[in-house]
């Protein structure tokens, strides 16, 4: 038996309308399908998505910490990369990272404190 990929993922978060202001609007993840008053499913294509789940309890986390984390595919990293510095958000890197000669890299901060990553073209 092998793993053939990833389905879904999830994200808890202690505030889910800001969670969802991160994910929906900055991030850019639209296609949302409402739960409940507390979580709801982004789909991001036809077998693959991630559900936000509100009302979680925060942990301190520092970047080094034991944990899991979603990377998320993008166009262009250094667009992702701008639009979350415009809007204040907590970049772990200067900017995104040459991870070989046409893939970037990069982590940022959600308001719940979860690390999310980026990769993609620069």
């Amino acid at each position: 038996m092998a793993v053939k990929g990833i389905g879904l993922g999830s994200i808890y978060a202690s505030d889910y309308s800001q969670a969802v202001t991160f994910y929906k609007d900055i991030i850019g993840l639209d296609n949302m399908s409402p739960m409940n008053d507390h979580s709801c499913y982004f789909s991001l294509n036809d077998s693959q998505g991630i559900y936000l789940i509100g009302g979680c309890e925060p942990l301190e986390r520092h970047k080094k910490n034991v944990g899991c984390t979603l990377a998320l595919e993008v166009d262009s990293t250094s667009e992702i990369f701008q639009r979350l510095k415009e809007n204040a958000v907590k970049i772990i890197h200067d900017e995104p990272i040459a991870m070989n000669d046409t893939d970037y890299w990069f982590q940022a901060i959600d308001p719940s404190g979860n690390i999310i990553e980026f990769i993609g073209k620069k």
